[in-house]
């Protein structure tokens, strides 16, 4: 039989045990932070004169930037074209992890390991959430991104 103490000992050791099962099991359960992202309605204007976007002005080349009108958005932009662009998320959808430029035609999560192809598609796991994939435009000097 237990006396008092020792009862109350128990239910603490308890009540602490379900609470750190249920951090463990929502960690393994919640979304990525970037998880199928909905694009804001707002628009990003990248002008390649100045210098920090400047390196677009070279087909193939690609650049991180953060979503100036959302911080917990980078994004790649890359230049596919002499007409065209791309802009994507840079965060893993699995783990939320900033991924690298592109590198063989593939972007790989330095904290995970995923793999998305140049269109953001995942094409090595745990990830299965493709990256989101923002509408961009090139007029001119001037690249435009539905963010």
């Amino acid at each position: 039989m237990l006396n008092r103490r020792e009862f109350t000992l128990f239910l603490g050791k308890l009540a602490l045990a379900a609470v750190a099962t249920s951090t463990f099991l929502d960690s393994c359960t919640s979304p990525a932070p970037n998880a199928a992202k909905t694009p804001t309605g707002k628009k990003v204007t990248l002008d390649l004169t100045d210098s920090r976007y400047s390196g677009l002005a070279t087909v193939g080349a690609s650049i991180n930037i953060p979503d100036p009108n959302n911080s917990t958005r980078p994004m790649i932009v890359r230049r596919e074209s002499l007409t065209a662009v791309v802009a994507l998320s840079s965060q893993c959808t699995f783990d939320g992890c900033q991924l690298p430029f592109l590198s063989n035609d593939a972007m790989t999560c330095p904290c995970c390991g995923s793999q998305y192809d140049k269109n953001g598609t995942v094409i090595k796991g745990p990830a299965t959430t493709n990256l989101t994939v923002y509408s961009a435009t090139l007029n001119g000097s001037t690249i435009t991104i539905d963010a």
